[in-house]
């Protein structure tokens, strides 16, 4: 095995196996009829150069199971597992790029990780992308309460509103809310009363505050494409409420005015 050969009984939780290699079978876990549960385990970019990239079980029935948890096993090469596969069994919860660790829950495809980096706390971890399978998983029970980075689980990764656990060690942060722009006008605020043809319009002033949880650097760019664009229209309409209003005005009285005359 390139990181452990077990005999016994293991219990793994919040842990990445990465970049190691074997030169035979294993490249992260080399089982020698031994077995145990992994939970919230990432198992990536591991390699073995006769099978099992990420966990070789040598021993069938009736020796012990490896048992899968809400697990992430990514682009281990020549394959996840590889041996006495129908004794890793599936937990729930677990994303993989291929299905060789007999995990019929799991979720198949790229799973959009990062590099082995440091994420904050004491080891490094494999970040997710936006557009992971292994964010939010399906099915996936809250097993713990923190990532291998010491964050709490769950955590909503996908922006649906709803948290659930992450595949593998790392947690994504959960997205927060996106921001409103709202507007208000006090009553009794915007009353112009009469005002005389030729009178200058008094300066309209209108104050815009932040009343929410985030501040105006966190808003996206993005999200306040078009909101500017519609206060400004309004702003608009209000401060030039009093010239058009006064201008109609004028034009009525002088047509009124050459009607009576016979212009």
């Amino acid at each position: 095995g390139g990181a452990i050969h077990n005999n016994g009984i293991l219990q793994i939780d919040n842990c990445t196996f990465s970049g190691n290699q074997a030169n035979g079978q294993g490249g992260a876990l080399y089982d020698w009829y031994g077995g145990g549960t992994f939970r919230h385990v990432t198992l990536a970019f591991n390699h073995a150069s006769q099978g099992g990239g990420a966990i070789y079980h040598s021993a069938a029935a009736p020796y012990p199971e490896i048992t899968l948890q809400n697990c992430l096993l990514a682009f281990n090469t020549p394959n996840n597992g590889s041996g006495a596969t129908t004794r890793i069994v599936d937990g729930a919860g677990n994303v993989a790029t291929d299905g060789t660790c007999n995990t019929p829950s799991q979720r198949q495809g790229d799973p959009l990780v990062g590099p082995l980096e440091d994420h904050g706390g004491s080891t490094l971890t494999h970040s997710l992308f936006a557009g992971s399978p292994a964010l939010d998983v399906p099915g996936a029970a809250n097993l713990l309460t923190t990532d291998q980075r010491g964050q709490p689980r769950p955590q909503d990764g996908d922006g649906d509103t709803l948290a659930a656990p992450d595949a593998g060690a790392y947690e994504a942060a959960g997205v927060p809310p996106a921001p409103t722009v709202s507007l208000t006008v006090a009553p009794g605020s915007l009353v112009f009363g009469e005002v005389a043809v030729g009178t200058t319009v008094p300066k309209i002033v209108v104050t815009l505050r932040n009343a929410g949880p985030l501040s105006v650097t966190q808003i996206q760019e993005a999200t306040l494409t078009f909101v500017p664009k519609i206060i400004a229209v309004f702003l608009a309409a209000i401060a030039s409420a009093y010239y058009m209003g006064a201008s109609l005005l004028a034009f009525a009285v002088y047509a009124f005015s050459r009607i009576e005359t016979g212009f």
